[in-house]
């Protein structure tokens, strides 16, 4: 950690994977404050964020299993006009 690395279940994150480490852990934070991970596309506290939810909903076919997994875990919204219709 001291060289820069973040560790997950013990092996060294790319940036890539470090940005999604990061941006899955500012998710989780909204779900806390919020109650649901409807993240809005302009969310205005964090634009960085509702991009990237925006880029998982968009790229969700493509996602590896794990983070697929761990995002329907914390009740990712994968379709935010479906979300929107059922309230």
């Amino acid at each position: 950690e001291s060289v820069g690395f973040v560790w997950v279940l013990g092996k060294s994150l790319t940036s890539y994977e470090k940005q999604w480490e990061n941006m899955f852990a500012k998710l989780e934070q909204y779900l806390r404050q919020h109650g649901n991970c409807a993240v809005p596309q302009y969310y205005k506290e964090d634009p960085s964020l509702g991009t990237w939810v925006m880029t998982q909903r968009k790229t969700r076919d493509e996602l590896d299993s794990d983070r697929h997994s761990r995002l329907a875990s914390i009740g990712f919204v994968w379709d935010a006009f479906d979300q929107q219709w059922e309230e």
